[in-house]
C-alpha cells in the first residue's frame, strides 16, 4: 500500500494528503527536504489493520480562528486484510502526531465575542431584569408622587427640624433635587390607599403618634430672635418632639411616618379651606401647616387628622413646632 504525500502551504499551516491507493509505501524525504515538522510514532508502522479495514494516521493542520487544530484521524482505505500484502514495516513513514486537543467551540452563539459582551445564548438565559422603581428607598410611592418617610432631615432616629419658615423649607428640599409637598400629596399619603381619617386608621388613637404631651407657653419675643442664644435655648424648653419613626402605631400603610404629631408641616397650599382660613390675610397665604404637633391642634376637636389644616401663617412664620418634608415627582 502506497501513500502520496501532498504538501499544501497556505498562510497559516501545512497540511498531508492521502490516497487510498495499494502501493509500497516510498521512503519520507528529510525534514530538510520538505520543511515539514514531524515526529517518530513508537508503533512498528503508520498503517494499522482492524477488524478488516485499513486506516492510516495523519495530521492536517488547519486555521481555526487563529489557533491550529489537528485533525488526528483520516481512512484512507477500506481494503480487506486477506486481500492486502503485508506491510513493510521496515520503510513505513513516521507520522507527527502532536496536536491540540482542546475542542472548538460547539457554535459561534456560544462564543464569546470579540468585544467581550455576552453571547447570544446567555442574555437569551438571563433572567429579566427588576424594572426600576418609581421612588428611591427613602420615600414612599404613594400614587400621586414620591413622599420622604420621616419628616425632615428624612432620617429614622434624627429630632425633625424646626424654627423653620416655609421659604427655607421651599430651599432646603431643592437643594436635595425635591420640591416641597402640596396639600393633596400630603393628605393622600397621610390617607394612604384605604382613605383613612388618620394615618394608622379610621379612628383616633390617643398614644398612636406622638401628640399627648402637655402644651408649654412659649416667650414669642425670644424666639424672634432666632438664631440667637437664647431664642436657641427657648426652642430646646419647649421642644417636645421624638427622633423619627420612633412610634411604630404612627406610620401608614405605605411606611410613612409622624403625618399627625411630632411636628407640624409647612406644604402648598391648594385648596381656599373656608372653614379654617376665615379672613382675607389667611386666604392669602401660599403654604398652610398640617398634622399638628405634641400637643393636638389648635383649632376644635384637635384631634390631629389627616385633613387638619393650618392657615393663620405667612412663609416667614416659624415655630418651634413647625416642621416639614419634601416630595418628587414620581420617575425622576
Amino acid at each position: 500500500m502506497r501513500r502520496s504525500r501532498a504538501i499544501q502551504t497556505g498562510a497559516v499551516g501545512t497540511g498531508y494528503r492521502c490516497t487510498p491507493e495499494l502501493r509500497r509505501v516510498e521512503p519520507r524525504p528529510s525534514v530538510a527536504e520538505s520543511g515539514v515538522a514531524s515526529r517518530a510514532l513508537d508503533a512498528p508502522s503508520a498503517t494499522r489493520e482492524r477488524r478488516g479495514m485499513s486506516f492510516k494516521i495523519s495530521v492536517v493542520a488547519l486555521p481555526f480562528v487563529g489557533t491550529i487544530w489537528a485533525v488526528a484521524l483520516a481512512g484512507c482505505g477500506t481494503t480487506p486484510s486477506s486481500a492486502a500484502p503485508p506491510a513493510d514495516t521496515s520503510r513505513a513513514e513516521p507520522v507527527a502526531t502532536e496536536a491540540i486537543t482542546t475542542p472548538p467551540p460547539s457554535s459561534s452563539a456560544d462564543a464569546p465575542s470579540v468585544s467581550g459582551q455576552p453571547s447570544a445564548s446567555s442574555l437569551a438565559s438571563a433572567p429579566d431584569a427588576e424594572p426600576p422603581r418609581p421612588c428611591p428607598p427613602d420615600m414612599a410611592d404613594v400614587g400621586r408622587a414620591c413622599i420622604d418617610r420621616y419628616e425632615a432631615p428624612n432620617q429614622q432616629g434624627v429630632t425633625p427640624l424646626v424654627m423653620v419658615t416655609a421659604d427655607e423649607a421651599v430651599a432646603w428640599c431643592a437643594e436635595r433635587g425635591k420640591r416641597l409637598c402640596s396639600e393633596d400629596e400630603w393628605i393622600r399619603a397621610c390617607r394612604g390607599p384605604s382613605g383613612t381619617r388618620y394615618p394608622y386608621g379610621a379612628s383616633y388613637q390617643e398614644h398612636h403618634c406622638n401628640h399627648d404631651k402637655k402644651y408649654r407657653v412659649p416667650r414669642w419675643g425670644v424666639l424672634a430672635k432666632w438664631p440667637a442664644e437664647a431664642a436657641t435655648a427657648e426652642n430646646e424648653r419647649l421642644n417636645q418632639s421624638e427622633p423619627a419613626g420612633s412610634r411604630s402605631t404612627c406610620g401608614s400603610e405605605e411606611g410613612v411616618f409622624d403625618l399627625t404629631g411630632n411636628v407640624a408641616e409647612w406644604v402648598v397650599k391648594v385648596h381656599d379651606h373656608p372653614e379654617a382660613c376665615k379672613t382675607g390675610e389667611e386666604r392669602g397665604h401660599t403654604y398652610v401647616a398640617q398634622g399638628c404637633s405634641w400637643v393636638k391642634c389648635y383649632r376644635e376637636p384637635h384631634e390631629p387628622a389627616c385633613d387638619y389644616v393650618n392657615c393663620a401663617h405667612a412663609s416667614s412664620f416659624r415655630s418651634y413646632e413647625t416642621g416639614f418634608r419634601c416630595c418628587r415627582d414620581r420617575g425622576e
